[in-house]
């Protein structure tokens, strides 16, 4: 996704508005926009002979025909294997041994093969997926897997790893859908034995599910099967491995990030299952496989791991995508809110270029990586954490502060895609960046616009505070009636209907007095209503108890938190957390609990609100499975996940209770992002901390894992921090 920082600043008595980063959607205001993609293929290697069977969600690599290994894009938890994690916007060798053979990558860690039999695994070990036999500790540079030189294959899932030795099936890892087909949800964190079939060739991993291909093409599924993706004409989960149903002989097989299969099959055939983005009707769910056109020349089919979009290629060397799309097909390149309405969907194979030369492919984070038969790669697409290897990474990036125009501003908040201000001298309401638009027949609908400088939203001149979180937007009058518009997912709009967009602010009954502000959050919201019956409320989706409730049922308009009726000092809220202090300094955590970042010493998930007792606090903001908060003595405190060095202990181990970041106690406002936080002291200085942007040109970032100074004259009273690295604050 995109990787930005906007800072809303303020100085005097009248807010300036100011940005500073990556400006993508024109989220900026700067009346310009700037993405980090290539629209045409690049090259990026040549003498390139093997590319991994799974891309990682935002690292890539390969192996040249002098089996050296090369990695690049993000590395937060060493998954490039340089003994650092620092990331790589540029290919770059791993280690100097010539014996790689072969490579697979999940979601922050890689497997590979050498040409000895033996595999090794380094980067993240959160569910055992690099089967060493230990659990939450990162490796960030390979370690062998075992002792054994008889294995042939290796492929990664999101946080699932699988191998073969003499046809036989080995699996570690997570396991929590039975993705492993072990014929339990038992995690194992070094490998395996599945059944006693010894006929397996290939495996491929998807999110939560996984397939194999036997030498005689036989194609079997197991894992979650929510929309029919295991083929088998139910959506039943299966824990051990069943036959697609129809049988017959498959030669290529992807399994895509939003439960979506596709494969091809002898003959040429291209098929899909699951949930469709290349079938009509879009977005619909196939139980089993379903033909995609007539044409009978598809050699091969790769998937994305986290983005909803396939590419095949031809026997005639041609390169197809459908799906969600990426800039090979639009210039300028606009991902989630285009100006070419046919940008971001395509319900049917479109061709890459016009090379007939290409041989295989794999994907990453809205990225293609292409190897052409003269052994060549290309990469083509989205660059946030330098996955295209092209030496950069953005444009149009601010490092400081750019003031947008001269105009006053009451109010501010943003998302990786917008930006909302209100107007201090008329309290009107504007928005920045990209529109989200609901999706029909697989194109957006008109008008699906960007916005590079500040529109206005209605002619209303009473608003008083804005919210928004990936595209769903909320927005308080001075007579504390909430209003919400904009994409709508899980209810989190809050309007108990079951519209994809809201195109203008719709009222929420009730006296509303604030939201919660923790702009990486996507798919739920909590605010303090006061009247008619006072609380915090909270809605949308509940999936890991986040709302609060006692339960893990999603609720569409507000519902009652608890019996808390004491107006908080702050609320904030992530995907999967939420947390609020009390007017009494009081600090309440709830919902997932993986790292620690209840704060209670354990990893116990909650689905109703917890006091974290033994001090009293002012401010607290949720990040991406960690959180840091303010105490009454100034103090600043922080827990749960540090893979990035964000709880500031000068290392990356994670904590299950608060601990203490240095010793000042002149801290004031705290804002949680993805993997890093921004914090002010009442010295007026600005502090980040965690994986931050250090340069423009190059573009870079760092790992922090104590804070560093940001800024100066600078002390936020409102603010709001989104998803990756943008922000914006009101003094």
């Amino acid at each position: 996704m995109a990787s930005e920082l906007l800072l809303l600043l303020a100085s005097g008595k009248a807010p300036n508005v100011w940005a500073l980063g990556y400006n993508e959607f024109g989220m900026n205001g700067q009346n310009t926009l700037g993405g980090p993609i290539n629209e045409q293929p690049a090259l990026i290697g040549t003498t390139v002979t093997i590319i991994p069977n799974r891309g990682g969600n935002t690292h890539a690599g390969y192996i040249k025909s002098n089996n050296t290994l090369w990695m690049w894009g993000e590395n937060g938890s060493g998954e490039l294997g340089g003994n650092d994690k620092q990331p790589r916007s540029s290919p770059t060798q791993v280690g100097a041994l010539t014996n790689w053979n072969q490579l697979a990558m999940g979601n922050r860690f890689t497997l590979a093969r050498k040409t000895d039999g033996t595999i090794w695994s380094w980067g993240q070990d959160a569910f055992g997926q690099l089967g060493l036999n230990t659990q939450n500790i990162d490796y960030s540079s390979p370690v062998q897997i075992g002792a054994l030189t008889t294995w042939t294959y290796v492929a990664a899932s999101e946080y699932s790893s699988y191998a073969i030795k003499g046809g036989a099936l080995w699996v570690w890892g997570d396991n929590q859908y039975g993705q492993l087909g072990k014929n339990n949800i038992i995690y194992y964190s070094s490998p395996t034995q599945v059944g006693a079939l010894t006929t397996w060739s290939k495996i491929f991993g998807g999110q939560n599910y996984a397939a194999g291909l036997t030498t005689g093409g036989a194609l079997w599924m197991w894992g979650e099967n929510i929309y029919g993706q295991l083929g088998n004409n139910t959506v039943a989960a299966r824990s051990s491995p069943v036959q697609v149903t129809g049988g017959g002989v498959w030669l290529s097989v992807a399994l895509g990030s939003s439960y979506s299969t596709a494969a091809v099959k002898s003959g040429g055939t291209l098929w899909q299952w699951g949930q469709s983005y290349g079938l009509v009707p879009y977005n619909s769910a196939f139980s089993t496989p379903t033909q995609i056109g007539a044409d009978t020349n598809w050699a091969s089919v790769y998937s994305s791991p986290d983005w909803d979009a396939f590419v095949a290629i031809k026997t005639n060397g041609t390169a197809w995508i459908w799906g969600a799309n990426i800039p090979t097909l639009t210039t300028p390149y606009a991902p989630y809110g285009p100006t070419n309405q046919n940008a971001t969907f395509r319900s049917s194979p479109t061709q890459i270029g016009s090379a007939t030369n290409w041989s295989e492919a794999y994907l990453v984070s809205d990225a293609i990586i292409l190897r052409n038969a003269s052994n060549e790669v290309y990469s083509v697409g989205f660059n946030s954490v330098g996955q295209l290897g092209t030496n950069k990474i953005l444009y149009n990036t601010y490092t400081s502060p750019v003031n947008i125009g001269a105009t006053k501003y009451l109010d501010g908040s943003c998302s990786q895609y917008n930006s909302l201000f209100i107007k201090k001298s008329n309290k009107t309401l504007w928005e920045a960046g990209a529109r989200f638009y609901p999706i029909t027949g697989g194109v957006y609908q008109t008008p699906g616009t960007l916005y590079s400088s500040p529109v206005q939203i209605g002619s209303n001149t009473d608003w008083n505070r804005v919210f928004t979180n990936c595209g769903a937007n909320f927005a308080l009058t001075i007579t504390k009636d909430l209003y919400a518009w904009g994409s709508q997912s899980s209810g989190n709009l809050g309007l108990d209907n079951g519209t994809q967009y809201i195109s203008n602010p719709t009222q929420i009954s009730g006296t509303w007095e604030d939201l919660s502000q923790s702009n990486i959050n996507c798919y739920h919201v909590l605010a303090y209503k006061f009247n008619p019956i006072s609380g915090i409320y909270a809605w949308g989706s509940n999936t890991g108890g986040q709302l609060g409730v006692g339960n893990t049922i999603s609720y569409s308009s507000p519902v009652l938190v608890g019996n808390i009726t004491s107006k908080p000092k702050k609320l904030s809220a992530n995907n999967r957390n939420s947390t609020f202090v009390s007017d009494a300094g009081d600090l309440y955590t709830w919902g997932n609990n993986f790292y620690g970042q209840l704060g209670r010493g354990n990893r116990i998930n909650a689905s109703s609100p917890v006091q974290v007792t033994g001090a009293l606090y002012n401010d607290v903001s949720v990040g991406e499975n960690f959180m840091v908060a303010v105490r009454t003595n100034g103090t600043l405190w922080a827990w749960g996940d540090n893979s990035f060095g964000q709880l500031g202990q000068t290392n990356t181990i994670n904590r299950s209770s608060p601990v203490q970041i240095g010793s000042d106690t002149a801290w004031s406002k705290v804002f949680a992002g993805q993997y890093y936080w921004i914090a002010s002291k009442t010295d007026n200085t600005l502090w980040a901390c965690g994986y931050i942007i250090t340069s423009v040109s190059p573009f870079d970032f760092v790992i922090r894992s104590s804070p560093v100074q940001v800024g100066s004259d600078f002390r936020p009273t409102r603010g709001a921090v989104s998803k990756n690295y943008n922000a914006i604050f009101v003094s």
